[in-house]
């Protein structure tokens, strides 16, 4: 059991890299600039200019995409990367996860939703 546990942190590192590789991808190819990279207690993180609320969601989304995308590619081959990559996925869309992609696609959304139901008052 001892040798299984290099993979999976290994599994654990190229998820992770991958996903943020995924938001700075997207995010270039939106042409939405990336002020920072960094790494704190709770994980890498990437600060951006804002976008447009169209450019933010995909950019966003990104991340969580790339995980079920490998998720779903590598199941037959790699299971434990594709199972963990489909946690990752899936938590990280999660909306009330604190500082979760699915929180920040949450909020833009529902601040639109708000200033456009203000503005028809």
């Amino acid at each position: 059991m001892g040798h299984l546990i290099p993979g999976y942190w290994t599994s654990v590192l190229v998820s992770v890299i991958l996903h943020e590789a995924a938001h700075l991808v997207t995010a270039a190819y939106l042409r939405v600039k990336v002020k920072r990279v960094g790494l704190n207690w709770r994980g890498p993180y990437i600060v951006r200019e804002p976008g447009t609320l169209v450019q933010n969601t995909l950019v966003s989304l990104a991340g969580p995409g790339i995980n079920l995308l490998l998720c779903i590619s590598t199941f037959r081959v790699a299971s434990t990367f594709a199972l963990l990559n489909g946690f990752l996925s899936f938590f990280n869309l999660l909306p009330f996860l604190p500082s979760s992609d699915g929180q920040r696609v949450y909020r833009l959304w529902a601040h639109r939703a708000t200033v456009a139901s203000t503005a028809s008052l």
